[in-house]
């Protein structure tokens, strides 16, 4: 989860869009969710690979938000 939140952030940080820090922290997100969930089973694929995803959407939104160039 922490995956793909933070890099969700750091692209929306570098990335003034939406499009491409969606896309590369819903999948870093995923993939590492996955990883994370393999050596457990079934549900803890699933659990981790849905976590990773919106963590890495959220992630995304808060770098895209959180702009510190000009805060007024």
């Amino acid at each position: 989860m922490m995956g793909g939140l933070l890099s969700g952030y750091i692209s929306g940080i570098l990335s003034g869009e939406l499009f491409l820090p969606v896309g590369l922290g819903t999948l870093i997100g995923f993939t590492l969710g996955f990883l994370a969930g393999q050596p457990v089973g079934l549900l803890a694929i699933l659990s981790g690979s849905v976590s990773g995803i919106t963590s890495g959407i959220i992630g995304a939104l808060l770098g895209a938000i959180l702009q510190f160039d000009n805060a007024m």
